[in-house]
């Protein structure tokens, strides 16, 4: 009897030091789970900017700090542009100084009275869903012919191209059967009374946006906008060389 009674005290002790060190271990995981939600908070708040109670007369200081450096900035930009315009090169190598003359011959007349009336040059596309961008549709017509101009609006299922002479026009009246394979594109060359009364679309919308209120940008806005075009162009210079590797 004296020894069962020791051997059960002994295993006693036993489950009174695990049920210890479960308590020590769940201890030890509730302050790790603490400092963790505590670094966790720590991080969030540094990431978060500071809130400060400022008097009117420091947020008046701060603002002409922010107003003077927004200023400096401008004229190193509009510096920068103005430096840029004067060193640009017009690459104009394709054509020769007779196209050259013709074409600014061309421009300022369309410029004074809009584009002459010719005949055999206006061809309507059409397609079942809404046509592409006027870019991609001048991009495609373009490898086969020379576009003047293109007459669509966004999510218009129809619009007009003008072309630069009847010849380009009949090039792609000719293909048409290309197109609407590759491109599912309808195209009809336009004469007639449907023609006369596109042309005189064209003076209408001429004389409307000639007439109508220009947009007024300021010399910020400008400023930027300038910026804007020029990375633009430099873009799309870079992407048209073609680099081979040494």
């Amino acid at each position: 009897m004296f020894f069962y009674r020791i051997d059960l005290s002994t295993e006693r002790k036993y489950e009174e030091q695990l049920d210890s060190e479960k308590k020590d271990s769940s201890v030890l995981k509730a302050k790790r789970k603490r400092k963790k939600k505590l670094k966790e908070r720590l991080k969030v708040g540094e990431d978060v900017i500071p809130l400060r109670v400022l008097s009117k007369k420091e947020w008046l200081n701060l603002k002409q700090e922010y107003m003077t450096l927004q200023k400096h900035c401008m004229a190193h930009l509009k510096q920068s542009v103005t430096q840029i315009n004067k060193k640009s090169v017009k690459y104009d190598t394709m054509h020769t100084k007779e196209s050259e003359n013709t074409s600014k011959d061309t421009v300022k007349k369309e410029h004074s009275s809009g584009p002459e009336f010719v005949s055999g040059v206006i061809v309507k596309i059409s397609y079942n869903q809404p046509l592409p961008s006027k870019r991609c549709i001048k991009d495609s017509l373009s490898e086969m012919s020379a576009v003047a101009y293109v007459d669509i609006l966004d999510g218009d299922k129809e619009g007009y191209i003008r072309f630069k002479s009847p010849e380009d026009a009949q090039t792609v009246i000719t293909a048409r059967s290309e197109f609407q394979k590759k491109y599912n594109w309808n195209l009809e060359l336009l004469s007639g009374d449907h023609e006369q009364r596109y042309w005189q679309k064209i003076l209408v919308d001429r004389q409307a946006k000639l007439n109508g209120p220009r947009e007024k940008k300021r010399g910020t806005e400008k400023l930027i906008s300038k910026a804007e075009k020029i990375i633009i162009a430099r873009a799309t210079e870079a992407s048209k060389h073609i680099r081979f590797d040494d």
